[in-house]
């Protein structure tokens, strides 16, 4: 598709309706557990220390068939463990 500004835009795929907009009125929401390699991305670590922080019972997770996930409310709570309060100035 062309705009008027003369930009080239993907056309729309006709099979490609979202599921927010399949159900009406339901609004779209975020996935509840991420993956361990999305973890240590949004940790900014290694997918070796996820597995270490799994391992030690720092970061509780699930294991779906052969899948191991954390929830988000999961990551928020370690870090929010992990916060220590600034040194005075």
């Amino acid at each position: 598709m062309v705009t008027t500004t003369g930009s080239v835009e993907p056309a729309p795929d006709p099979g490609s309706e979202s599921r927010a907009e399949s159900d009406a009125g339901v609004p779209p929401c975020e996935t509840l557990l991420v993956t361990v390699e999305q973890a240590a991305y949004l940790l900014c670590v290694n997918r070796s220390t996820i597995y270490d922080l799994i391992g030690r019972s720092m970061l509780p997770s699930v294991k779906i068939g052969r899948r191991r996930l954390v929830s988000r409310q999961a990551l928020v709570d370690f870090i929010d463990r992990s916060e220590r309060p600034g040194r005075p100035r």
